[in-house]
């Protein structure tokens, strides 16, 4: 894979996201790239706060209509065709979505790889050019990347990413991601410090957990997800902030898991 993909996909998805939670008026909540001979894409909010960000891809020549044979690839590499709204091609993103899957709709991070596709793919743009297109237009640097990593132990290879290790006056957190060598996913937290009695009452100090997702579990979820035989932890590392979001993502994805607890002190 080359080294530059991640980059420009987490490059685009933050700008996406940060084009879906502004606040101002839909109008002013956009953005763009501009690549060589004028061709581009850009993107911005279809409405109110919260609504799905439009994006759009333009070679350049500005043709109307746009050029059949652009459009039949683009097409194939995921994006809407232009219609009576839209000279270009387009296409919607978004969130994970609860219902359904919709085909003129993506969420951020499979939006992120379109739009990738079609720069390079239907335009003829490089990675490395992309890459600077982007950082030239990019507001604010994107989140850094939480490391995967990869030890060894008496099970097998075990690849770990820590979503979360914070520590306030009420104690401390700790929330990470693991992928077993047998191909299960889990989930694992503790909380350690007076906030566990604060919720759970009793005096306790400790509270821990783990959700696995099951290796069929764990197909179902790529599919869910759309990411094909992508690394699957950098793929959650990128597209949730939170554990919670991503439990909440897999319930309503009707995607099974175990679960065990235990609080003490």
């Amino acid at each position: 894979m080359d080294a530059q993909l991640p980059d420009c996909r987490k490059r685009l998805m933050s700008e996406l996201i940060a084009c879906y939670r502004t606040t101002d008026e839909p109008w002013e909540s956009n953005g763009s790239v501009d690549l060589a001979n004028g061709a581009y894409v850009q993107w911005t909010r279809v409405d109110d706060p919260g609504s799905d960000v439009h994006i759009e891809i333009n070679e350049g020549s500005f043709a109307d209509p746009m050029p059949a044979e652009l459009v039949d690839l683009l097409v194939k590499l995921g994006w809407n065709a232009p219609d009576d709204h839209f000279r270009n091609c387009w296409l919607r993103a978004g969130p994970p979505e609860t219902g359904g899957l919709r085909t003129d709709r993506h969420e951020f991070f499979g939006a992120a790889d379109v739009v990738i596709l079609g720069v390079t793919v239907a335009l003829g743009v490089s990675l490395q050019e992309l890459s600077v297109a982007l950082a030239g237009e990019e507001s604010e640097p994107g989140p850094p990347a939480r490391p995967v990593k990869t030890t060894a132990g008496p099970n097998g290879v075990r690849r770990t990413v820590v979503m979360e290790d914070s520590q306030d006056f009420r104690g401390w957190q700790r929330r990470e991601l693991h992928e077993e060598a047998n191909g299960s996913l889990v989930i694992e937290g503790q909380d350690l410090g007076s906030g566990v009695s604060d919720f759970w009452g009793g005096g306790q100090t400790e509270y821990e957990f783990t959700r696995t997702i099951a290796p069929p579990a764990v197909g179902a979820l790529r599919l869910a997800l759309q990411i094909g035989d992508t690394p699957l932890l950098e793929v959650l590392e990128m597209r949730f902030e939170t554990t919670s979001d991503f439990e909440a993502y897999l319930t309503a994805n009707g995607i099974e898991t175990s679960f065990w607890s235990r609080v003490g002190d």
